[in-house]
Order: structure tokens, then C-alpha cells, then sequence
């Protein structure tokens, strides 16, 4: 199917989602941080990237940007599990990039979901 690039500073988060995402017949590239994510792109083509809003050394707003200028055609999903970021005039703006925003607390069925859309709205 698609190579996922998973983003998250949780590394736990990080295995159980990247789990999931493989018994749906992902492959999925997990980074910890903004800088490794780079690489992460730098070194494999990817299908979609998921990026946590808050990481240390440079959150997911940075990265997006800084990922949306070098790839305007990856899809990008923002996930959080502090809600109300999302609601902050500051970070709707800096998140205005994201494909689709998500909550961390959301369902695997909804997961899927985000993703299958974002993949063929995109082509992949």
C-alpha cells in the first residue's frame, strides 16, 4: 500500500500506531523528532506523513511548513493530544497547511479513514 511517514516524539504511541498501520499493509517510517523526519524524506519518497504538533528541538508546525515547501504534494496530517491547540487563533494559522488535523485519541477505523481519503484525494 502506501509508505507512511509517522512523526512522534512518543515513542510508544509511535510502535502501537505503527502497528496498526502495518496490519493494514503500510509501511511506515518512524521519526522522533523534526530533524530525523527530514531525513527520513530526504533519504525514501513517502505517500503521506503524520506529525505530532509538539516535539522537542522543533514541533510539527515548523516541520509542516518546512515540509510543505519542499514537497507542496505530500499529503500532511496533524495530530495532537493537547485539543486545544487546534483552537488557538496562532496555531490555526500555523497549521493552516495540514491536509487534515486529527486528535490522537481518534479511533483506528477513523484513522483509516483520514488516510484513505488523503491518499487518493493525492494519487498515491
Amino acid at each position: 500500500m502506501a509508505r507512511i511517514l509517522w512523526c512522534d516524539d512518543d515513542p510508544m504511541y509511535s510502535v502501537a500506531l505503527s502497528a496498526i498501520l502495518g496490519d493494514w499493509g503500510h509501511r511506515v517510517l518512524l521519526a522522533e523528532s523534526a530533524a530525523e523526519a527530514l531525513k527520513v524524506l530526504e533519504a525514501e519518497p513517502v505517500d503521506l506523513a503524520i506529525l505530532d504538533v509538539v516535539m522537542p528541538g522543533g514541533g510539527g508546525v515548523s516541520l509542516l511548513h518546512r515540509i510543505k515547501d519542499i514537497y507542496p504534494r505530500l499529503p500532511t496530517v496533524i495530530c495532537t493530544g493537547r485539543d486545544f491547540l487546534f483552537e488557538t487563533p496562532l496555531m490555526e494559522i500555523g497549521l493552516s497547511k495540514a491536509d487534515v488535523k486529527i486528535k490522537k485519541d481518534i479511533s483506528p477505523e477513523d484513522l483509516f479513514d483520514v488516510i484513505n481519503q488523503l491518499l487518493v484525494a493525492y494519487g498515491s
